[in-house]
């Protein structure tokens, strides 16, 4: 039965305390009837000051039917450095870097991860058990080590004092065996089986994985994906889907059953534009062999259109994950290689508002004259438009 977390208050100190309710029998004015990610709470909660551990705060939530402290608020904001905190198999409580238990003795026991990915916004991954993967077929005796998989996102305004809604990535997933019982493995990629797009015959395996990406706009990018294997064990592609939350939560964007490579990168500050790219996979065996040339892709979140795209057209070109230079800039850069040697680049600049492309080709001394002049770097987009020569197109 689907069940929704809803937000009650304790007369605790940092207590958030969350009880199940059915989905079923909830029902949001604030988002769409057939896209039900989340409840939005009405319930106020609070914290306080844990003294005793550093003056670091705690917020309590329910975790697999457990209360658990969550540090929330690091005074370290070095992503690798920052504390999580992870429940254990036997039921323990470890304060931990994100990065993981590794080379402690708490390592292979992971149960849960809570993250703290900005002020409001607890990220809840779930450690799957081990799972086979080749030699082929399956060998039980080959397995994958533990791995966190996304499975709920905890929306509360930045005080903590109020919780908005959750978001259930799990159930949420259209990928799973229990919706598709022809999926072989769940939550599992290997990337040195290699790539085969040439393969044409019947599908033979179904895998899938997903992860989450935290824009710095404050909204969050689900994707899901089926992997397709042949027989021999070549991956023949993707089917993607992509949620985008805005910054309570709310679904503003989704995108289902692609049949590319395509992974969300960028989101304007204002969640107009959320950009993707495409074919960013890379066969581990044979270098620049991809399902498909790189490229990008833009789209209106309001529209679901497709606003801009550029594409390589060979194997020795490779385009960069674009970024957000300020409100409607788009920045990326096109890069020719051969045998994997940069042989120059190509800056590319979009004004989305106004539909201007703006390109140049930059040579390895002049990128390296503009690094001894940061000004004209950090006062993108306007400080290398100023400078150098480009030449403009609409798109």
């Amino acid at each position: 039965m689907k069940r929704l977390w809803i937000l009650l208050m304790m007369p605790l100190p940092w207590t958030v305390v969350l009880a199940d309710k059915p989905l079923a029998e909830e029902k949001s004015r604030e988002e769409p009837e057939q896209r039900q990610l989340g409840k939005a709470s009405s319930f106020s909660c609070s914290f306080t000051l844990d003294s005793y551990r550093d003056s670091t705060r705690f917020v309590t939530i329910a975790v697999d039917g457990r209360e658990v402290q969550v540090q929330v608020d690091p005074s370290e904001k070095d992503r690798w450095k920052v504390p999580c905190t992870y429940i254990l198999d036997n039921g323990e409580v470890v304060y931990h870097y994100c990065d993981g238990l590794h080379h402690t003795p708490h390592q292979g026991q992971e149960r849960w991860k809570i993250s703290e990915s900005r002020a409001g916004l607890l990220y809840v991954e779930h450690y799957l058990d081990t799972a086979s993967h080749g030699p082929y077929p399956i060998d039980p005796e080959d397995v994958f080590g533990k791995r966190p998989v996304p499975f709920r996102l905890e929306y509360f305004n930045a005080e903590y004092t109020r919780h908005l809604r959750f978001v259930d990535l799990s159930k949420a997933n259209p990928y799973s065996r229990e919706k598709m019982p022809d999926i072989e493995l769940e939550q599992a990629y290997d990337a040195e089986l290699g790539l085969s797009p040439e393969d044409t015959t019947k599908t033979a395996y179904l895998w899938t994985w997903s992860w989450v990406h935290f824009f710095d706009s404050g909204h969050a990018g689900v994707c899901w994906r089926l992997q397709r294997y042949s027989g021999g064990r070549g991956l023949q592609g993707f089917t993607s889907t992509i949620s985008i939350l805005d910054q309570e939560g709310k679904e503003i964007f989704y995108l289902a059953d692609v049949g590319e490579d395509i992974s969300p990168a960028l989101m304007t500050p204002d969640g107009k534009y959320m950009g993707v790219v495409l074919n960013k996979e890379i066969d581990i065996n044979v270098y620049s062999k991809r399902l498909g040339f790189p490229g990008i892709r833009i789209y209106n979140t309001t529209t679901n259109n497709i606003v801009y795209e550029d594409m390589a057209k060979t194997d020795l070109e490779q385009i960069g994950v674009p970024v957000v230079y300020r409100k409607d800039f788009i920045g990326y850069r096109r890069v020719m290689s051969s045998f994997g040697n940069s042989i120059g680049d190509i800056e590319v600049i979009i004004d989305l508002e106004n539909k201007l492309k703006y390109e140049r080709h930059f040579s390895k001394e002049e990128w390296s004259y503009i690094s001894k002049h940061p000004y004209w770097l950090n006062s993108y987009p306007r400080g290398l438009l100023d400078v150098y020569d480009f030449t403009i197109s609409k798109f």
